[in-house]
């Protein structure tokens, strides 16, 4: 039997480069140690490892993370790397995402080299992967893990998937290395030391919350805890209420109730967006967009999401969804206007060869407003445009927009 961890529903704005880097160099480690290309590792280990007993030794609070005893140990600390990684990373980019997983190895090794007097050598990043766990719980607790697992016997293989939750799977790592700690009346050894990582994780993935540096929409631990109290307090309140005979309060709670619904399947259709945006899927992303449209009213992207979705929609050739996507731009945020305007009348002009649409655009653009290379394109389309409406090209009429 295996279980292994998948994916996330997380929302997901950076592509994890920095995670699958890591997985890369820290296997290829180990298999150059195997094959022969690299001394191996029982020789690594005293300059590259850990060693406790012998002071303090910088260069190895580094290296001893990309170290491991073999296969196995690499392979399960790398299996839980992918999933908290992708959920860290997701949110702060590839080089924050390193600057935290070194910080909390760089710093966990200092401690344990400072606290365990040898002699022995540690390896490995199991201590970092709890601290990204810590982050993950703490930054999306409601989302969950995608878990694959499977049987096989003779005759017979069986594999499936489930959904973990991220705090729940957080919580059962942390109650299995602090039971096994207490087993071990807290002494100094990798439990204990896991704990720390989890501890380090957390102070910094509540630093970074507090100082919003990074953007959790309002799904985080805090916010979370803060909304389910909220919500007791009104199921409190109702309950009596509806024992003093005023079962009112039953049709608010369970308009509060459509809405929570509501709320969470706005919540997994943005990261299904934000996940095929992250994959370069602009039609995908697109077409998750109409279909949410389709059941919930109103359901609009913020304008950070939407200019990414109109560009990658762009980037991957698709020019009527792109236009329909500048458009709603150009709609919705009339202020930043003109950039869009300039982009779409692009479209209309060199792919759609639609002049008469490309020139209502161009006439409600303030040139004055327009920078750098934009002044130069804006003339060049304007000609190009009125040349083909002059030159008698028909076209079928598209949708009129007025300057704000």
């Amino acid at each position: 039997m295996f279980l292994l961890p998948v994916s996330t529903d997380a929302p997901i704005y950076h592509f994890p480069w920095g995670t699958i880097g890591l997985i890369a160099v820290t296997s290829l480690v180990l298999f150059a140690s195997t094959v022969g290309l690299l001394p191996p590792v029982e020789t690594l280990a005293p300059g590259y490892g850990l060693v406790h007993g012998e002071g303090l030794h910088p260069l190895q609070w580094f290296t001893s993370n990309f170290l491991h005893a073999n296969w196995g140990h690499l392979i399960g600390n790398m299996m839980f790397l992918w999933p908290f990684g992708l959920i860290v990373e997701g949110k702060l980019g590839w080089r924050r995402f390193l600057m935290v997983y070194f910080g909390i190895g760089i710093v966990e090794s200092a401690l344990e080299q400072i606290c365990l007097p040898g002699p022995g050598v540690s390896l490995g990043a199991s201590s970092i992967i709890f601290g990204l766990m810590a982050i993950a719980c703490l930054w999306a607790p409601k989302n969950d893990i995608e878990m694959m697992w499977g049987i096989w016997a003779p005759f017979f293989v069986k594999i499936d998937t489930f959904d973990f939750p991220v705090l729940w799977l957080s919580l059962l790592m942390v109650a299995k290395e602090a039971a096994v700690a207490a087993w071990l009346r807290f002494s100094i050894g990798s439990e204990l030391f896991h704990l720390v990582g989890a501890a380090l994780g957390f102070g910094i993935g509540a630093s970074l919350l507090k100082a919003n540096l990074v953007d959790c929409e309002r799904w985080d631990l805090w916010s979370v805890l803060k909304r389910s109290s909220s919500d007791a307090a009104v199921l409190r309140h109702t309950e009596a209420r509806v024992i003093d005979g005023r079962s009112s309060e039953m049709a608010a709670l369970s308009k509060e109730t459509e809405q929570s619904k509501k709320t969470g399947r706005k919540i997994r259709a943005l990261t299904r967006i934000h996940q095929c945006l992250t994959t370069n899927d602009a039609a995908g992303a697109w077409a998750e967009l109409l279909r949410t449209r389709q059941v919930i009213d109103q359901f609009e992207l913020g304008h950070r999401d939407l200019v990414r979705l109109a560009q990658a929609l762009i980037d991957s050739e698709h020019w009527s969804e792109s236009v329909a996507a500048y458009e709603e731009l150009i709609e919705r945020f009339p202020a930043d206007a003109e950039v869009s305007r300039l982009i779409v009348a692009e479209i209309l002009v060199d792919r759609h060869r639609r002049p008469t649409a490309a020139l209502r655009h161009l006439d409600a653009i303030d040139p004055d407003r327009l920078t750098g290379k934009q002044p130069a394109l804006y003339q060049r389309l304007k000609t190009t445009a009125e040349q083909l409406a002059d030159s008698g090209v028909i076209e079928l009429e598209g949708k009129s927009w007025e300057s704000a």
